[in-house]
């Protein structure tokens, strides 16, 4: 019998296991709002809490990038107008060791600049004290494109290791109504149209020019609308003839801390019969001009030529005090206490 020669091999299994390597990065990234944009059709500056003001109002959230470094950084913030360049505020965070204050932490607007968070000092620039001014007269950052951007800087040297930045459009609110302003209308007739860049919009009649007392029927009135017109003869039977009503859209605007309603202006109408006709019961052309010359003067007295110019070229529609229509004599006196300084100009605003 021949020998059998066995030989054992022993197979040793290399488990190459995948070396999972965490990347450190000093780094910033926006993680809101999705895309980098924002639309308002309002926007505060103080919203933003970097000056200490607002309430809780979520702008932006930013993430740092994880790393043990100890080396200390902080973040530069500004806000630039960018149809003309000019920086609206500026700022810095205070400076900290990274692995600190920021490897991996996420912060928001209204919380960056708190002393638990990252600190700083933040102002309105110099070059913006023209857009600062238009801000209090108007409450709101005028139409146009702002950019918020965020450099990341080592604090030894000042160099910037990361960049980014947020895109805000601004779309002013308005609601114009067009028909029926001061018209006499037929129950066929009835069809009330405007513009407007709101949303959520609703229609709503009152019996007198103040807005107390509201015409309600069930699902029919106040009325959801949407576009630039809504079909109003379905409601005629709701209204009496020969009595002089009002009408008001509301809507919902975008706004840097919320969601708000905004009441159009207040418009009045006659509704008559089948057959009688239409018709205008406004202003009369004569008193537009009258009113219109007044306030030319006036605004060359107590603002200057320049403002006066700015409306030559303007149709003069009507006269509201509080959203309400008011009479010619009312309008007339109050123009009157203008130039006799017994009412302040506070500010002039044309769009």
């Amino acid at each position: 019998m021949k020998p059998r020669i066995y030989f054992t091999f022993f197979l040793v299994l290399f488990l190459i296991f995948p070396i999972m390597t965490l990347f450190a990065t000093i780094s910033i990234d926006v993680t809101y709002p999705a895309g980098g944009v924002l639309s308002y059709n309002r926007f505060l500056v103080a919203d933003l809490g970097l000056l200490g003001e607002g309430k809780s109002n979520k702008i932006f959230e930013i993430r740092f990038g994880s790393d043990t470094s100890t080396d200390s950084y902080y973040l530069h913030i500004k806000v630039t107008d960018n149809s003309n360049g000019k920086v609206l505020l500026e700022g810095n965070t205070e400076s900290w060791p990274y692995n600190e204050r920021f490897s991996g932490q996420t912060y928001t607007n209204y919380n960056i600049t708190e002393a638990a968070s990252l600190g700083g000092s933040f102002s309105i620039s110099d070059e913006s004290k023209t857009l600062q001014d238009k801000i209090l007269a108007t409450g709101a950052l005028p139409e146009g494109t702002f950019t918020i951007s965020f450099e990341l800087k080592k604090a030894s040297d000042n160099s910037t290791v990361d960049t980014a930045q947020i895109t805000v459009n601004i779309d002013p609110p308005y609601l114009q109504p067009i028909y029926p302003v001061n018209n006499y209308v037929t129950p066929s007739s009835l069809v009330f149209r405007w513009r407007s860049n709101l949303s959520n919009l609703s229609l709503h009649i009152y019996s007198d020019p103040r807005g107390k007392n509201e015409v309600k029927s069930g699902s029919r009135l106040p009325a959801g609308v949407s576009g630039g017109m809504y079909d109003g003869t379905s409601i005629a039977t709701l209204l009496s003839y020969g009595k002089t009503y009002y009408w008001q859209i509301t809507g919902d605007i975008n706004t840097s801390h919320g969601t708000e309603t905004l009441k159009g202006p207040v418009s009045s109408f006659i509704l008559k019969t089948e057959g009688s006709g239409g018709g205008y019961f406004g202003l009369s052309e004569g008193e537009k001009a009258q009113i219109k010359a007044r306030l030319i003067k006036l605004l060359k007295s107590k603002i200057n030529k320049r403002a006066a110019r700015s409306i030559r070229s303007f149709n003069l529609d009507r006269v509201l005090l509080d959203n309400s229509e008011i009479s010619l004599n009312e309008i007339l006196n109050i123009l009157e206490m203008l130039e006799k300084g017994k009412l302040k100009v506070k500010s002039v605003y044309f769009k």
